[in-house]
């Protein structure tokens, strides 16, 4: 009532538009979420177009879903995602600072999908179905995982620490670049693809996850893993160098990063 008429009369020209889901139109809770998801996708589908964390972030919120949300504000994954760290104040409840509103991965819920790629791969070969689009498989767990109680909930939150923060210690800020080759022949040159991908995170902190029994042993071979890690993606570059996600080459990737770990502890 204090604007000026010409702003008053302009936002009184406006309207907000509503879909109204009516109890009687699903006969399970299941159903009726599966309702409000198209709902939201249809209203999506014009505009500014949601990120699928963005999306699984207003469908599935949960427990599960507010646990990514917090372990994405771990120092470790910001800084190995070169995403800036939460200030004290957004970490006590508060606003995000300037610098990480302005951070695309961010904005886009990046670092969220991250820790839910993380707790999702560890069971990807039982509960990925064959041609299911990865996305899907996300939206399944999380929806799934939100289920979850409290005790498993803080169990995985203690993996996702623990291996985010060894794969820092012990493969430092390069641990989820990759050592990439261009060019062929003559022209053959080999360097760091200078930012993080997810054909080295998911297998790497997987690997890691599955080795924390023995994380003071890794931690003190960090420089022996830093001086081998070159050599290693020359010789396996066929198996990380492509965006081929098939079942097969995951596993390889796996397996190669299994195996890495087991040569440089036996040589130290």
């Amino acid at each position: 009532d204090r604007l000026p008429d010409k702003i008053r009369e302009g936002i009184d020209r406006r309207y907000l538009s509503s879909v109204i889901l009516l109890k009687e139109t699903a006969r399970t809770p299941e159903e009726a979420q599966r309702l409000k998801q198209l709902v939201f996708e249809r209203l999506n589908s014009g505009g500014a177009q949601l990120e699928p964390q963005e999306m699984r972030n207003a469908i599935y919120d949960g427990p599960l879903n507010q646990l990514c949300i917090r372990l994405s504000k771990t120092s470790s994954l910001c800084r190995l995602w070169d995403i800036p760290e939460p200030e004290p104040e957004e970490l006590a409840g508060g606003a995000a600072s300037d610098a990480r509103v302005q951070n695309e991965a961010f904005r886009r819920m990046e670092d969220v999908e991250l820790v839910l790629r993380f707790f999702a791969y560890r069971q990807k070969h039982q509960l990925h179905r064959s041609g299911v689009p990865l996305s899907q498989y996300l939206d399944s767990f999380l929806r799934h995982g939100n289920t979850f109680g409290e005790a498993l909930l803080e169990e995985l939150a203690q993996i996702f620490t623990t291996t985010i923060g060894l794969a820092e210690a012990v493969f430092g800020e390069r641990a989820f670049w990759l050592y990439r080759r261009r060019g062929r022949g003559e022209r053959e040159s080999w360097n760091w693809l200078s930012r993080p991908t997810t054909a080295v995170y998911d297998p790497m902190m997987l690997v890691l996850s599955r080795n924390l029994y023995r994380a003071e042993e890794l931690r003190a071979s960090a420089e022996q893993f830093q001086s081998a890690i070159e050599l290693f993606y020359r010789e396996h570059y066929e198996t990380f160098g492509g965006r081929d996600v098939n079942p097969n080459t995951l596993r390889e990737r796996e397996g190669r990063f299994e195996r890495f770990v087991e040569a440089v502890i036996a040589r130290t």
